[in-house]
C-alpha cells in the first residue's frame, strides 16, 4: 500500500468523523490496487525515488478523502424544523463512482513517473533510396 491510515487520519478536516480503521485500511488497498493496475512500474519506481512514493500517498490519500467527504454523494440536503420537512437531491452522475483518480492525480503521476514526456525527433516512411540525394 502507498498509504496508511494515519496519513489519512492526518489530513482529514472534514465534520463528519471517518470511517472505521478496518474501512479506511479497505479502501487504501482498493487505492493502492487501482494506482498499480494503471501504472504498472509505479510500485518499483516508488520503492527507489521518494518522491514517486510520496506522489502515490498524496494521491491515495485524496481519493479516499474524496470518497469520505461526500459517501452518499450529495450534490444538495435540506433540513428544516418546522413540520419536520427534508429533502435531498443527489448527484446522479457519480452515485456509481467510488474511488475515482482525477486528472489532476494522472498529471501528478505523470510528471514523477516521467510518463507522457514528448520525444523530440522526426522520422520518415519512406523507404531510404541514397541515389535520390542531389
Amino acid at each position: 500500500m502507498y498509504a496508511e491510515i494515519t496519513d489519512v487520519e492526518a489530513r482529514w478536516i472534514a465534520s463528519r468523523p471517518l470511517p472505521s480503521d478496518s474501512v479506511i485500511s479497505a479502501y487504501l488497498q482498493d487505492a493502492s490496487l487501482m494506482l498499480d493496475v494503471q501504472y504498472p512500474t509505479l510500485a518499483d519506481e516508488a520503492a527507489a525515488k521518494p518522491v514517486v512514493a510520496e506522489t502515490a500517498k498524496s494521491v491515495c490519500v485524496q481519493m479516499l478523502i474524496r470518497l469520505f467527504t461526500n459517501p452518499d454523494k450529495y450534490r444538495q440536503l435540506a433540513e428544516g424544523v418546522g413540520s419536520n420537512t427534508g429533502s435531498a437531491t443527489f448527484g446522479t452522475e457519480t452515485l456509481g463512482i467510488g474511488l475515482e483518480l482525477t486528472d489532476s492525480d494522472r498529471a501528478s503521476l505523470a510528471k514523477v513517473l516521467g510518463v507522457g514526456r514528448s520525444q523530440a525527433g522526426s522520422f520518415s516512411t519512406l523507404p531510404h533510396r541514397p541515389d535520390l540525394r542531389g
